[in-house]
């Protein structure tokens, strides 16, 4: 079990940095974070991330669904390999007339990481939105 920074980042009652150590919270936490990350915002890992920006015009084309699924499977077997990816899907929040791409992705803890023997489906959706402005719901 690992702790890591609450995100966002706070501080505590008693003025330290709050953390959380749940493996499901954390993990959620991982997702976000990939998500909602714009290739090239991290100067020392300039390939971390997802390019959801550039795909926001044409995000009603079934042929872009199929790159924003290969994009989302890539990012996560490079930078999330204990996460098991269920299904990516183009979130009905998507709008290319309004500038709106959104992504549904459905994930399951690795078994290493579970009690018991099944997961629950958990599920991030991505959205980003005209400007560049990322959300996570």
């Amino acid at each position: 079990m690992s702790t890591e920074i609450e995100l966002p980042f706070q501080l505590g009652q008693n003025g330290v940095v709050s953390t959380v150590s749940d493996t499901p919270t954390v993990t959620d936490q991982h997702v976000q974070t990939l998500l909602s990350t714009v290739q090239g915002e991290r100067l020392m890992l300039p390939t971390y991330g997802l390019n959801l920006a550039g795909l926001v015009f044409g995000a009603n084309d079934p042929i872009l669904t199929g790159v924003i699924q290969a994009d989302v499977t890539d990012a996560f077997s490079q930078w999330e390999p204990g996460i098991n990816l269920t299904s990516i899907s183009q979130s009905q929040q998507t709008d290319a007339q309004f500038g709106i791409a959104a992504v549904n992705v459905e994930y399951e803890l690795s078994n290493s990481n579970t009690v018991g023997s099944a997961s629950t489906p958990l599920t991030q959706t991505a959205t980003m939105t005209i400007g560049g402005t990322i959300t996570n719901d």
